[in-house]
Parts: C-alpha cells; structure tokens; sequence
C-alpha cells in the first residue's frame, strides 16, 4: 500500500511538472497556441459562470451568457449585488484553477472530476445561454472531457492535472492584461464597472483582484505539496 501511495504521488508530480513544461512551451512556440484553444474556452466559460452564480446568489437573475470565437464572454444579468457579480469572474476563474489543482493531486479522483467539470460547463451553455455558438463550444467541451475522463486512468490523471494548470495560467495571464488595460477608458472591463460605481480606479480594483487570487493559487498549491504527507 505505501509502495503503491507513493508510486501515485511520483506520478502527480511528474504529471504537475510536465503539464506545466507543455503549457509554456505551446505559448512560446510559434503556431502551437492554437493547441490550448480548447482550454482558454473553458476558463472563459468558468469565468462567465462565475458572473452567473454570483448574480444568482445575490438575488439577481441571469439573461444571458455569451463566449465568442477570441475566448471572450459576457454575462447579461439583472439586479443582484454589482460589486459581486463584477469581481467573481476572475477569482471565480482563479479559485475554480486552485481548487483543481488542489484535487489533481489525487489520482483516484480524476475521473469523477473530468466528469463533474463536463456537467458545470453542461449547465453553463445549455441552461444560461440559447447562443447557437456558446451552446456547441460548451457541447464540444463537454464531450472533450467525458473522453477524457473514460480514458486510461494514468491519461485521465495527467488531462486533470493539464486542465488545472491551464485553467490557473489563464487566470493569471487574465489579470496581468486586466491590469494592463486598466486605466484606459476605452477597454470594457469588469474593473471598469466597477470604477463607474465607486469611484475607485479600475486599477486598483485589477490588483486587488490579483492579490486574491494569488492568494487562492497558493493555498491550492499548498494542498497539493501537502497531498502525499498526509497520514490516517
């Protein structure tokens, strides 16, 4: 059993490292960004959703969720909290890449999650959105990871811990252009929207942002570090 734990968390390890190694190297290399199309579709679905459930929360009601073909999105809502709906799309989308990169530690895991991750992105497209196209982006993705999921268990392992760490780099590579864009009257944003409502600079909401989610990232690191010293 202790032979067999370790050989597992070897493998998530290895899996973390070489998922992370692949995920830079396809945005360095020219014509292989095209590779993580798939990947940046499911942050801006998660992003999106996260607009979604916080307008929900807040007694709100959602109208309409829309992803386009450059992997932006728009979430129409009504009522509800606007400083919570606008600021739960990116720490929805980094929190969301915590928490499965958190899990991905745990092999035996993997299937369920690559299964659970179909069923959020299920709801997203069908139940918040009647856009033919972000219907049948959503559909593509969920069959994606149901093929995933239904694969080898050392493959469905490694796509689980790929998925986490694309769904953390895009999170972050998010809000380095939010922050970049920040200040600039011009670019929609959601920090933007908020800039309107408190007068706080979209700026500082962008940093904000960033130190939250930095914060979510490095607790699901931790976790993950913690996966195999944990004794019963």
């Amino acid at each position: 059993m202790a032979k067999r734990k370790n050989s597992d968390d070897f493998n998530s390890i290895f899996f973390l490292i070489v998922a992370t190694f692949v995920s830079i190297l396809f945005w360095i290399l020219p014509l292989t960004g095209f590779l993580l199309y798939p990947f940046r579709l499911f942050v801006t679905f998660i992003h999106e959703g996260g607009h979604a459930l916080a307008a929900i929360l807040t007694n709100g009601t959602v109208d309409q969720i829309l992803v386009y073909a450059n992997a932006s999105g728009e979430t129409y809502s009504r009522g509800g909290q606007t400083l919570v709906i606008a600021s739960a799309g990116y720490l929805t989308s980094c929190a969301y890449g915590a928490l499965l990169l958190a899990i991905s530690r745990q092999g035996r895991f993997s299937e369920r999650m690559l299964i659970l991750n179909s069923v959020v992105i299920a709801l997203i497209a069908v139940v918040l959105s009647d856009d033919t196209f972000t219907m049948m982006i959503g559909i593509g993705l969920c069959v994606g990871l149901i093929i995933a999921a239904h694969s080898r268990p050392f493959l469905s392992h490694f796509l689980l811990n790929f998925l986490a760490v694309q769904c953390c780099i895009n999170a972050i590579l998010d809000l380095l252009t939010l922050i970049r864009v920040s200040g600039s009257a011009s670019v929609h944003s959601d920090a933007l929207i908020l800039e309107k409502l408190t007068r706080v600079p979209s700026l500082l909401w962008a940093f904000t942002w960033a130190v939250i989610s930095g914060l979510f990232l490095l607790g699901g690191l931790l976790i993950y570090s913690r996966g195999g010293t944990v004794r019963k």
